[in-house]
């Protein structure tokens, strides 16, 4: 029996401590890869709001890490950790942590630990993360949790934090967390990296080292492998990024610009994007000078940023912003900058799939598909059955088309820049702001985001007889 799935299964005969979440307002992260031993060590000195200290404290690390000691004012405290079934690491298994402070006690805790990182096949195989002796591939809280991380349970998002990172690595590898990079230096043959980032989601706290060779024009930093192929992509990566950072910035949200963008190249299922950190996954790179799908995807996890504005994850329209508007609003944008993007052939290509898996239930390469939802369904729990397949991939596009078409391109990006710009949404504010946006639409806004009914009259196009979606691109993968 695999041995995370051994652990979970023992996890639900222990007795769960109870704990209570504090919000934590900053990181201080030092941690010390060792890619040989496929490990990590790191201490994290946590500085909690204010006025929001309940006692006692939870948080939660990947099944192999070992909490080593919690100190707080120069004491050391006593903690409970345990394996438990947890959902948002790639392994399904965390250490949950309790801790008690002392009575009327403050300041920051100080929170070491140790342990490994290999590979697991219990979730999926885009599930990529892991620790070997050429790389060092994590994610954060929802797929590898490297660092401290307090929730009550998988099912709360953790609120932004401050983070400040000191990376040590082998000096053969280039460490890269997320944010602005401060400094890199080399001392004796150890790499270190030092990376500052303020009010960053807690999910996009990803870690990645690799022989990387940097190159850079003004704030865009590209990381390749070292081959010649690898490395004549980056100037096309290079001269991309740079192009779309400016055309997002001033289409969308101007208040999202990034001040640097850290652009690499990943293994297999590598397309992430975490914060201002975009991994590209190697067959994506490789071919960005000539396939229009390499760029789209680019596109797409650069988008992110600038379509990102706040929602509560308990929100109706949470999938459609979190994951619906990054998928859609690089379109059009490609296309205005002349990289061989149809706008028009691919949102047909997109309306023939969707209506074809509505037919048979089937991804184009035969999967079944989950049962169609309405979009105002999706939430946190139901995103990874969704986002790669149908509905936010496919119907949540057509929906914002809709949209585009009734209200005219000038309307439209008025209405966008003005949703996307804003600090939070939610549902009341969103629908308000679309019928404002096509008032045209009447009704059939509900129709869209509350039911899976697509009329005749939502119908872009007719799908030629006999036409395969077999012959469409796949849309990009998702975050």
């Amino acid at each position: 029996m695999n041995r995370s799935l051994l652990l979970a299964a023992v996890s639900l005969l222990l007795p769960i401590a109870s704990g209570a979440v504090p919000r934590v307002a900053s990181y201080q992260l030092d941690v010390t890869l060792d890619p040989a031993e496929s490990s990590l060590s790191g201490s994290a000195i946590v500085v909690f709001e204010e006025g929001n200290t309940p006692s006692p404290r939870t948080f939660f690390l990947h099944g192999e890490l070992t909490t080593r000691s919690i100190t707080l004012g120069g004491n050391t405290l006593e903690f409970d950790q345990e394996p438990v079934l947890f959902r948002s690491d790639y392994s399904l298994v965390a250490q949950r942590v309790v801790f008690e402070p002392p009575p009327d006690s403050t300041g920051p805790v100080e929170i070491r630990w140790h342990g490994y990182f290999h590979p697991s096949r219990a979730r999926s195989p885009s599930d990529y993360m892991r620790i070997e002796p050429r790389a060092v591939l994590l994610r954060s809280f929802g797929y590898s949790l490297w660092f401290p991380v307090f929730v009550d349970s998988e099912d709360d998002i953790p609120d932004p934090a401050d983070f400040r990172a000191t990376i040590r690595a082998p000096s053969d590898l280039i460490p890269i967390f997320v944010g602005t990079r401060l400094s890199s230096s080399i001392e004796g043959d150890v790499r270190i990296s030092r990376w500052e980032a303020r009010e960053l989601p807690v999910f996009a706290a990803q870690l990645t080292a690799r022989p990387y060779e940097v190159r850079r024009r003004d704030s865009v930093f590209a990381y390749s492998l070292p081959d010649e192929a690898s490395l004549t992509a980056a100037d096309r990566v290079l001269e991309l990024a740079t192009r779309l950072k400016e055309r997002f910035r001033e289409r969308y949200d101007a208040a999202s610009a990034i001040a640097q963008l850290h652009v690499m190249e990943m293994p297999r299922y590598g397309d992430i994007a975490s914060g201002n950190v975009i991994g590209i996954s190697e067959s994506t790179w490789l071919d960005i000078a000539d396939e229009i799908r390499a760029q789209r995807v680019i596109a797409h996890e650069l988008v992110h940023a600038y379509v990102a504005p706040r929602i509560a994850a308990n929100d109706p329209l949470w999938g459609l912003v979190v994951e619906g508007f990054p998928s859609y609003f690089h379109l059009p944008v490609l296309e205005e900058l002349g990289w061989g993007e149809d706008y028009d052939a691919y949102l047909d290509q997109i309306e023939a799939s969707y209506l074809e898996k509505r037919r048979t239930g089937k991804s184009r390469r035969g999967w079944n598909l989950p049962p169609e939802i309405p979009i105002s369904s999706i939430g946190p729990e139901e995103l990874g059955e969704y986002k790669d397949l149908f509905v936010v991939a496919d119907r949540a596009l057509l929906f914002l088309d809709a949209l585009r078409r009734q209200a005219g391109v000038e309307r439209f990006d008025r209405t966008v820049k003005e949703i996307v710009s804003r600090e939070s949404l939610d549902d009341a504010a969103l629908r308000r702001l679309f019928r404002q946006w096509a008032p045209e639409i009447g009704s059939d806004l509900d129709l869209w985001l509350d039911s899976i009914e697509f009329p005749e009259r939502f119908r872009r196009t007719s799908t030629p007889a006999g036409k395969s979606t077999e012959d469409f691109d796949r849309p990009p993968p998702r975050r």
